[in-house]
């Protein structure tokens, strides 16, 4: 049996007994020309288990000369993101969205942005995870909402226009968290039912009681509250029956292949008619093409967003369009 498998077989031993009563990932490193020293392969076995705290928890990972560039990398950004607003690194832009009934804007998401002073601009996929999982999700959430709303109030758009503004389920955990965006409310003197905060549903599933409460003040003051990359989690339907919730947006991966894949159709269709069945909304996410659009015109998909119509922008190209 080859030493990578032994390891493999190993460490899947040691992980599966240790995780019942504890948390461990594990670092693996083999002896090779570039690692002689024991010192050598106790510093690429640590490298790899950082790397393999990253991925999820109770797992292994091997080390590859280019995991230290990628853990590199990843504490560089840790470290940078705490200075990011200070230096005015982060900055909004909003993707339209439209209704499929009335063939117009109807509302925008602000999505969060990073350009880095040396490295330029940061995948969001990238810097989120290290965002939502840290304590500056608090400080960031709180400037989101402010640069949001504070932005929005200059577009003058009608009182059936909606931002939304996505929120972390950390956020929630905040004691001021609502008082929060009541006070932004009255200080730019917004309509709150122009407001939807988006919660992603598959992040919640552990947290739905301590939750309860905090949106169930929020969704009475009138701010809408809905359910992101619907479907994708382990209790999407148990959602809308348990929290105050006025709809869903339905996950981009439904969406992709919905013209042409029965079992796609036969989801989304089941989620739009369960959703209007309880009067909430269904907006459709990830729409690239004409014939996504087809196909949820006829499933009665009440609004859609994506490239398909235009790529996130700034707050002053939102304002141009909408004047046109």
């Amino acid at each position: 049996m080859g030493a990578y498998k032994k390891l493999i077989l190993l460490s899947e031993e040691i992980t599966q007994d240790i995780l019942k009563s504890y948390e461990i990932n594990i670092g693996l490193a083999i002896s090779s020309k570039e690692n002689k020293t024991p010192f050598d392969l106790l510093k690429n076995a640590k490298t790899a288990a950082q790397l393999a705290v990253k991925t999820k928890k109770g797992t292994y990972q091997f080390f590859h000369s280019d995991h230290q560039d990628s853990i590199f990398r990843s504490l560089q950004l840790e470290t940078d993101i705490a200075f990011a607003i200070a230096k005015n690194e982060l900055y909004l832009q909003y993707q339209p969205q439209i209704s499929l009934k009335e063939k117009k804007i109807v509302g925008a998401e602000a999505l969060l942005r990073w350009k880095h002073t040396t490295l330029g601009e940061i995948n969001p996929t990238e810097f989120m995870r290290i965002v939502e999982k840290s304590d500056y999700i608090f400080d960031i959430g709180f400037w989101i909402l402010e640069t949001a709303l504070s932005e929005f109030k200059k577009w003058e758009t009608p009182s059936t226009f909606q931002i939304s503004i996505n929120v972390a389920p950390k956020q929630l955990s905040c004691r001021s968290f609502v008082e929060n965006i009541f006070l932004l409310i009255k200080k730019y003197n917004l309509n709150p039912t122009t407001i939807a905060i988006e919660l992603i549903e598959n992040e919640m599933i552990l947290d739905i009681s301590d939750y309860y409460e905090k949106l169930d003040l929020i969704s009475k003051s009138g701010i809408q509250i809905l359910i992101d990359d619907f479907g994708t989690g382990y209790a999407s339907f148990n959602y809308l029956k348990t929290l105050p919730v006025n709809g869903v947006k339905i996950d981009k991966s439904f969406i992709k292949d919905l013209p042409t894949n029965k079992v796609d159709q036969l989801i989304v269709k089941a989620s739009i008619e369960i959703a209007h069945a309880l009067k909430l909304k269904v907006i459709a996410e990830g729409v690239e093409n004409q014939a996504q659009i087809l196909a949820l015109e006829k499933l009665y998909c009440d609004e859609a967003q994506g490239y398909f119509f235009s790529k996130p922008m700034s707050s002053e190209k939102l304002i141009a369009l909408l004047k046109q």
